[in-house]
């Protein structure tokens, strides 16, 4: 399906080949690649060959990164906001970031061009999947050693924010990644709150009535999330299984990579662990590995921060302060994401639509069974009070 006019791929590709410092060859047209479509934005593959100065023949295969085909119109705003947050992340915290010593060229992917005018936004991505990375292939949560890599990689894309500050490089116009709060954005915190008040109903009577004390203190959870927090880093913020590659030897991961940096904010370090640890692995696994979990990742960043001279000696304790701050504000973000995941959120008032439906009564039990193991897997590690 082909997404763009003929001059306008054109002009994307005259930009990358520019800026790849080759001579353009030959590149392919549109007309049967195929796509891949989420909430955010449409991805299609792009094969360019080019000549370097050396004159020899150089392959550059990217992702080309687009609005999605159909925009509500309360989306609109949205999708310029996050385009506008990828694009920040790209062209001005990466250039920072590749000073220290971390190999990000194998964490994320690199971008040859992006473009943020209204009607032609386009971001262009390294495609990571001809460095041998793919999207996990198995159903439901992730296990044990897939947790592991995303976790290690996780660490050291947090890493790079730690030693940013520590070296005092904050860059002055990075409002674009200010925390969110109860307030902004707005269209998240509608969305956010419909889906508790839609979902809520399925927790009546039971121990799990607690979620009916996260809507009614939901500005307080929401805004103040940000007060207390101790491990400020520049944060994923949506960071679970279909925003991480994975490279794969004889069958297990061993080295996983993040794509969709839309949602980058400045927040607690220990919201992208927990949401991750929530959205991608089940209570059983939770049960098991949650303090090991807990103390590879804070090794590595350690391990990362040193190799880099960098030292912060209270960074467990704060980690450990921030998880308790934030675990509510991570269970009201969880709802809605399995809301969305078991097919509930249904359209009409909701902002965010569930693409795979199924059998609604079978849905609600899905759903609650979930959310009722995020529950009590929290309370028995400390960090609720059911």
């Amino acid at each position: 399906m082909k997404i763009l006019e003929k001059c306008r791929l054109k002009e994307i590709v005259n930009k990358i080949v520019a800026n790849c410092n080759l001579k353009l060859l030959t590149y392919e047209d549109q007309e049967n690649t195929k796509q891949i479509e989420n909430y955010f934005g449409v991805l299609t593959p792009l094969k360019i060959v080019g000549l370097e100065n050396s004159g020899k023949e150089k392959e550059v295969n990217v992702m080309l990164k687009l609005k999605p085909n159909q925009i509500d119109d309360r989306m609109k705003a949205v999708l310029e906001y996050l385009f506008e947050t990828e694009h920040y992340l790209y062209s001005r915290l990466i250039p920072m970031f590749r000073q220290y010593n971390v190999n990000i060229d194998e964490i994320i992917p690199n971008c040859y061009y992006a473009d943020l005018e209204p009607g032609n936004e386009v971001i262009v991505l390294q495609d990571m999947t001809y460095k041998g990375y793919r999207r996990y292939s198995g159903d439901g949560f992730f296990d044990y050693d897939h947790v592991l890599v995303s976790l290690k990689t996780l660490a050291k894309f947090h890493s790079l924010s730690y030693i940013l500050l520590k070296n005092g490089k904050k860059p002055d116009d990075d409002d674009i990644l200010k925390p969110y709060t109860n307030t902004h954005p707005a269209e998240l915190n509608l969305a956010l709150k419909l889906s508790l008040d839609n979902h809520i109903k399925y927790f009546n009577g039971n121990k799990y009535e607690f979620i009916k004390s996260l809507r009614e203190r939901y500005d307080f959870i929401r805004g103040g999330v940000v007060k207390g927090t101790k491990c400020f880093v520049y944060a994923h913020g949506d960071f679970w299984k279909e925003n991480i590659l994975l490279k794969y030897e004889a069958g297990k991961p061993i080295q996983a990579c993040i794509v969709d940096f839309q949602t980058v904010q400045y927040m607690s370090a220990s919201q992208d662990f927990l949401n991750f640890l929530i959205s991608c692995t089940d209570s059983e696994t939770r049960k098991e590995y949650f303090e090991e979990f807990l103390t590879i990742y804070l090794a590595t960043v350690i391990t990362t921060l040193r190799q880099n001279d960098v030292e912060i000696p209270s960074l467990k304790e704060d980690f450990k302060h921030d998880l308790r701050l934030v675990a509510e504000h991570c269970i009201i973000r969880s709802f809605m994401a399995f809301a969305l995941w078991c097919g509930l959120e249904e359209g009409g008032e909701t902002l965010l639509t569930s693409i795979n439906t199924i059998n609604k009564s079978q849905a609600i039990l899905r759903f609650t069974k979930i959310i009722g193991d995020v529950l009590d897997d929290l309370n028995q590690v400390g960090l609720i009070t059911l």
